[in-house]
């Protein structure tokens, strides 16, 4: 008879190795591979990948190393290669139950090795013994159970490949008690474990390596804990792979040429790795026309330098400094002048201006009747009446203007008579009113503003150098300070006379505000 694989089913057969009860009354049993997949969760993917095959096939092989490496450096952006972490889809965990649990028969439909379809494998409540010659299929009913309940090693499960036909799905159904409920599962490959099928351990001679084949410092050791010393040795062989791999990468490195940082050269550099695009390189390595001509140019300056006196090109560049602060304290001083609060503040003078003048014109017609000359007690008359009041004061310095009844008139120079003086008397009210004062108040407040702004001294000889300067570095900024300097010559023809004052209102403001703009 084979000594094949025989078949462990739990309580209350003697055979059993449910592992079902709590450690202490009251507490909460934790599952061996629960615990190990809870504790799987924080650890790296390659690990994480690890464990998956170390539960689901108990053994790595050179291809499995290949890959888990692979893993590693993917992490760091130094290869390709995607992670299938351990899951719970890929181990049985038992859940908190405490009935026993036994496996009352395996039924194989299809697609297991060379086993005959539709056949099955009854087991007894105690102790059942499958015998037969080899290669009869007493593992292939194994292996089903093992990949549906626990074992330290499962394998992958073959199709009948001397059937010359394309191998089917492998699926067969399994009965088992739980308590005292009979309970079928359809079982596939791809079938998600059954928690209670997980309370059952399947031991057989390819899960007996770790006690048998391989070395341990404890005499047992329980389900599931072996894990570790299989990972930690998958460790050590990663650690090996890629130290020898370091290795050889720093025997063939190319010493790269020294890079200024700050350059797009030398952060390509720095983030150099496997996933690099080589047309990125490319595109930096190329070196364009425009490149070589700048190239040209930056030598010849740094001949020019070397060629030079650096002392007395340190003095050139300071007072070439000091000529372009000079010429940007000037146009600072005109930005001072024609600034949004100057406009402001000169438009709101103009404003009162006006005012005053309607004011004052109101009291005019109420003073000045319609049988008087037209324009009387307008600009052209004032300027008349106060040259008369100036040569009236020279002439006759002990009366005061206007003269009174019976003196001589400063214009004909006649007798004044008592409809005259009155007359005089009228237009001097009219002059001395408070209207009269707001607009010359007005008018002196507007001509200050007006001269501050048309008084600025633009073209001067301490700045030319400067603007040639300028010119010759930068077209550019050239012509925007030369239209700075040109904005006040706006206010240049503007007159300061009463008359004109009152035209500035309705002609010139949009020469105030195109100086703001072009300033900005």
């Amino acid at each position: 008879m084979s000594t094949k694989p025989t078949v462990a089913t739990s309580a209350p057969a003697p055979s059993v190795d449910s592992q079902t009860a709590p450690e202490k009354p009251g507490e909460e049993r934790k599952d061996v591979l629960a615990q190990i997949l809870e504790w799987s969760q924080g650890r790296p993917a390659w690990q994480r990948d690890g464990l998956r095959r170390l539960l689901t096939t108990g053994n790595l092989s050179p291809k499995d190393f290949d890959e888990l490496t692979a893993i590693a450096k993917s992490a760091h952006g130094l290869a390709r290669k995607k992670a299938d972490p351990l899951t719970s889809e890929h181990v049985a965990i038992r859940g908190r139950k405490s009935v026993p649990v036994s496996i009352l028969s395996v039924t194989h439909l299809q697609g297991v090795n060379a086993l005959a379809p539709n056949q099955t494998v009854a087991f007894g409540p105690s102790l059942t013994v499958v015998f037969g010659q080899n290669a009869a299929g007493k593992s292939g009913y194994t292996r089903i159970l093992k990949r549906a309940c626990r074992s330290r090693g499962t394998e992958n499960i073959l199709g009948n490949v001397l059937s010359g036909q394309t191998p089917v799905r492998p699926e067969a159904t399994i009965r088992y008690r739980e308590g005292t409920t009979e309970l079928p599962l359809d079982w596939k490959p791809d079938t998600a474990p059954s928690e209670a099928l997980a309370s059952v351990s399947v031991f057989d001679s390819h899960s007996a390596s770790v006690y048998v084949r391989d070395k341990t410092d404890v005499a047992f050791r329980p389900f599931g804990l072996d894990i570790f010393d299989r990972l930690s040795v998958a460790c050590a062989e990663i650690r090996t792979r890629l130290e020898a791999e370091i290795q050889k990468l720093n025997r063939a490195a190319v010493a790269l040429p020294i890079v200024p940082d700050g350059t797009r050269v030398k952060a390509m550099i720095e983030a150099l790795s496997g996933l690099t695009k080589i047309e990125d390189v490319h595109s930096l390595a190329a070196v364009t026309e425009q490149d070589e001509e700048r190239v040209k140019e930056l030598r010849g300056h740094k001949k020019d330098v070397e060629s030079s006196d650096p002392r007395q090109r340190a003095r050139e560049l300071k007072l070439r400094a000091e000529r372009f602060n000079l010429l940007a304290r000037h146009l600072d001083t005109i930005a001072d002048a024609l600034g949004d609060p100057r406009i402001a503040e000169l438009q709101a003078a103009d404003h009162r201006l006006l005012v005053a003048k309607e004011a004052l014109e109101s009291v005019r017609k109420s003073a000045i009747s319609p049988s008087h000359l037209s324009g009387t007690g307008e600009e052209a008359w004032r300027t008349m009446w106060d040259a008369a009041k100036v040569f009236s004061n020279h002439a006759s310095p002990q009366q005061k203007f206007p003269l009174v009844e019976n003196s001589l008139c400063p214009f004909c120079q006649q007798i004044i008579g008592k409809e005259a003086a009155s007359r005089l008397a009228h237009f001097a009210e009219y002059v001395s009113s408070d209207a009269q004062t707001e607009v010359q108040h007005a008018e002196k407040a507007f001509a200050k503003l007006l001269s501050t702004a048309s008084d600025i001294e633009v073209q001067r000889n301490d700045i030319a150098l400067a603007l040639s300067e300028v010119a010759a570095d930068d077209g550019q900024l050239s012509r925007a300070t030369h239209d700075s300097l040109n904005v006040p010559l706006l206010f240049k023809p503007l007159s300061r006379t009463r008359v004109h004052y009152r035209g500035f209102h309705c002609r010139n403001w949009d020469s105030l505000h195109l100086a703001r703009c072009v300033r900005q």
